[in-house]
């Protein structure tokens, strides 16, 4: 390999994942879209126990992003499925949707009409369109912090953290 390649596996850098991974946590990483386009699986594949992201069939395919509401259920799914096998153990989950990544269109959401998805698309201010899947997404959320909440009254009050991040709104006109 080369010496910057030899040099890579080598570097160790402290990230939260990686803590709550020493401290017993169990790690897991969702994405919506493809992360190896941007190298964030080298990272991912040191910090994290399970790593769920769409995967082509070919090397050269562009994959269409998972819809918000499909990710969101995966997590879901994957909290539920952690929780039947190992409640004990405390759980982190890094969670990258593509909803609100350009051109902003919602695609394949199962929950809404597909009136409601073509008027997203047809809508021609950029602005107006970030807006509309970020509330997509937003509701998205929601629907998980109803399932954490639920989770949690069921585990009578264990800890539990959320932190919601965004990034892309500068392409729609946003304030950064």
């Amino acid at each position: 390999p080369h010496q910057g390649e030899r040099q890579a596996r080598q570097r160790a850098f402290d990230a939260l994942p990686a803590r709550l991974r020493r401290a017993g946590y169990f790690n897991i990483a969702l994405w919506g879209a493809n992360p190896s386009f941007d190298n964030q699986l080298f990272w991912a594949n040191k910090w994290y126990d399970r790593l769920m992201f769409p995967k082509s069939a070919a090397r050269f395919v562009i994959l269409r992003p998972t819809a918000d509401d499909v990710l969101m259920d995966q997590l879901i799914g994957a909290i539920a499925a952690h929780d039947s096998t190992s409640p004990a153990q405390p759980f982190f989950a890094y969670v990258a949707s593509g909803g609100t990544h350009e051109p902003y269109t919602i695609i394949g959401d199962t929950r809404l009409d597909d009136s409601t998805i073509r008027a997203v698309a047809a809508e021609p201010d950029t602005r107006a369109r970030y807006r509309l899947v970020l509330r997509n997404l937003d509701t998205q959320i929601g629907r998980v912090l109803d399932f954490l909440a639920a989770r949690r009254a069921r585990a009578g009050g264990r800890p539990l953290v959320v932190i919601v991040t965004g990034d892309h709104g500068e392409g729609a006109g946003e304030r950064v």
